[in-house]
């Protein structure tokens, strides 16, 4: 039986070589996050300025699993989001003792912001 660490990466590929052919590894991003990943996803498009396009995230419980997938999956030529090392820890992804619950990894298309680009 596979484990989580290797569900969820071949769930992550699978799941880019599903959005985008020919399969170009080095226009996505992968990340990890303590946070909202819709609000993760927020943040990236106002920082960067950019789409996140085919936005995808998996909650993988713990996060040392998170930083193994962001390096699996880094090696193949995406992009990783350095800043993400170390995940924002907020009120809203504690559980009621206070302790850490909640570590996603995400990936994305990260596609030029077309209104931007129009100022």
């Amino acid at each position: 039986m596979a484990d989580l660490k290797s569900i969820i990466k071949d769930e992550i590929v699978k799941y880019i070589l599903s959005c985008e052919s020919p399969i170009n590894f080095s226009s996505w991003y992968v990340g990890i996050t303590g946070q909202n990943p819709a609000e993760r996803k927020k943040q990236h498009e106002s920082e960067k300025n950019i789409i996140c396009q085919y936005f995808k995230y998996w909650d993988v419980y713990k996060e040392y699993i998170a930083k193994e997938i962001e390096d699996e999956i880094a090696d193949l030529g995406v992009s990783k989001f350095t800043k993400d090392l170390n995940p924002i820890i907020t009120a809203s992804n504690k559980d009621s003792s206070g302790s850490e619950e909640k570590h996603y990894v995400y990936v994305y298309l990260a596609v030029e912001n077309e209104r931007a680009k129009d100022k």
